[in-house]
């Protein structure tokens, strides 16, 4: 009897080992990424954008024509960051009517940090520093922020990362992220896995990237939920 016993945990163990091999070869980073690059040609949305956000950095060029390719599609993001890639021209030829065509578009499905770059845009003046206006409302949102709102946190982390009103800083922007989505903020817990595993403001982490797109796509957050399902190969 206690060699059926023994016999019976061997061979669960040996289906359990086969398992869990096979599902690190499913997610072999290099497997993702055809699998990624294979859903990005056949037209998805999410996996244009996803491979935009993993080529931004090593081949901007080619990251340019794959938001491109999501902003055609009404990706809201796509849209405001080609936007602003054709007004500075970054990695583009410089266009600022296009550009600002873009994120008028995004602005008019209320991406909030679209409709704040308008804002941005409107002051014909030449100075560097933000418009007073604008202080105060940093004070307030920075305040808000300390005192624990998470969409405070959010909103400060979002102007780190872009810019608006502020100098651009990724290391700020990871930290006001990271207090949001430890209060289970999900589109802070999603632009961590966007920044972890592009390496902004921090060292390339695809582990800590994945795990981030985890807790957004387990508090609602859809594209969350796309890029995994995106990168599993649609399995679950």
């Amino acid at each position: 009897m206690n060699i059926y016993i023994t016999l019976t945990i061997l061979t669960v163990l040996t289906v359990l080992i086969i398992w869990a091999v096979s599902r690190n070869k499913d997610r072999d980073p290099a497997k993702q990424l055809e699998k990624l690059k294979q859903a990005a040609g056949s037209g998805d949305v999410y996996a244009q954008f996803m491979l935009a956000e993993h080529l931004r950095e090593n081949s901007p060029e080619c990251a340019a024509r794959w938001y491109r390719l999501a902003a055609k599609q009404d990706h809201i993001r796509a849209q405001f960051i080609l936007g602003r890639l054709l007004i500075e021209g970054v990695h583009v030829p410089q266009d600022p009517e296009e550009g600002l065509a873009w994120i008028k578009k995004a602005a008019g499905q209320d991406y909030p940090e679209a409709g704040e770059y308008l804002q941005q845009l409107q002051p014909a003046s030449e100075s560097t520093e933000p418009p007073q206006a604008d202080t105060q409302a940093i004070d307030t949102i920075r305040s808000n922020a300390l005192e624990g709102d998470h969409r405070a946190q959010y909103e400060l982390g979002a102007m780190y990362y872009h810019g608006i009103n502020v100098h651009t800083d990724h290391s700020e922007a990871i930290r006001w992220f990271s207090m949001a989505a430890e209060q289970e903020d999900a589109d802070a817990q999603y632009n961590l896995g966007i920044m972890y595993g592009r390496g902004e403001g921090t060292p390339k982490d695809i582990n800590r990237s994945m795990s981030w797109f985890m807790r957004a796509s387990e508090n609602g957050h859809s594209e969350a939920a796309e890029i995994l399902t995106k990168l599993s190969g649609g399995q679950d």
